[in-house]
């Protein structure tokens, strides 16, 4: 989490200890450069997606470095980034939710159960690559706008 003022700081580590909790487990970050901001995500557990404006950039440096993102996802397309990207490695069961009690449920079942969230670390790895090849991306969406040129002549024929 990037840390936004003293008062919010003071907010989430209170909310925290009142839910049960370590706070000392919450690491509010200073403003860095970009390479010390990506290179802090390997020492995250999980990562915690913002509603009902989706972190974007920052979910795809986590996924790249195995790590859980858990989102709750919104109508419109800013609070929607998240779950497209968890979709793609075949992860929104387990991290895309449509509620805020879902979404808290599940930050504390992984804070309880360690060893699953390394699994979630595993099926990431095996996953992400459909993220990170932009050739594989380029090849499918040709192939997808060649079918719906071929559908629309058909129709235009038809």
């Amino acid at each position: 989490m990037l840390l936004q003022n003293d008062i919010s700081k003071r907010n989430i580590k209170e909310y925290a200890r009142k839910n049960g909790l370590d706070d000392n487990r919450i690491i509010i970050a200073e403003y860095a450069p970009i390479e010390e901001h990506i290179g802090r995500i390997e020492h995250a557990d999980l990562f915690l997606d913002c509603y009902p404006y989706n972190a974007h950039t920052t979910i795809a440096d986590a996924i790249y470095q195995n790590k859980p993102t858990i989102t709750h996802i919104g109508e419109v397309m800013q609070s929607r980034v998240g779950a497209s990207l968890l979709h793609a490695i075949d992860c929104y069961e387990e991290l895309v939710f449509d509620n805020l009690q879902d979404y808290q449920k599940q930050a504390i079942f992984f804070y309880n159960n360690q060893e699953y969230l390394k699994d979630l670390n595993e099926k990431i790895n095996k996953q992400k690559h459909v993220l990170f090849q932009p050739d594989v991306y380029i090849k499918n969406i040709e192939e997808i706008y060649l079918k719906l040129i071929s559908k629309q002549r058909e129709k235009l024929q038809g």
